[in-house]
């Protein structure tokens, strides 16, 4: 599978970690036995976090099948989005401004 870049414009916290902004490549999967969704971002090989994410059906109006991208959402949370042939998933991220 291809690589999915993500840049986060703002520090995230996930399992009460600071995520740095910065690139991140998000690789989503399914667990085959509970069926729940997580997105794990990567810096290089690095495993910098993961978080659970909510299956839908919104392709977000993009053209392309895999797709991640970082939307705002409100004044603490950012919306992940992404998307693969397997699956479309959603998670709310807090942040902090700096």
């Amino acid at each position: 599978t291809e690589d999915l870049l993500v840049n986060t414009p703002v520090n995230l916290i996930i399992d009460g970690k600071i995520l740095e902004k910065g690139y991140y490549n998000v690789v989503g999967e399914r667990d085959k036995e509970t069926n729940k969704i997580t997105l794990s971002l990567y810096q290089a090989h690095y495993l910098a976090a993961k978080t659970e994410a909510t299956e839908t059906d919104d392709d977000y109006e993009e053209r392309e099948v895999n797709f991640v991208k970082i939307q705002e959402y409100n004044e603490s949370f950012v919306k992940l989005i992404f998307g693969s042939v397997d699956f479309n998933a959603y998670a709310y991220i807090p942040f902090i401004q700096e």
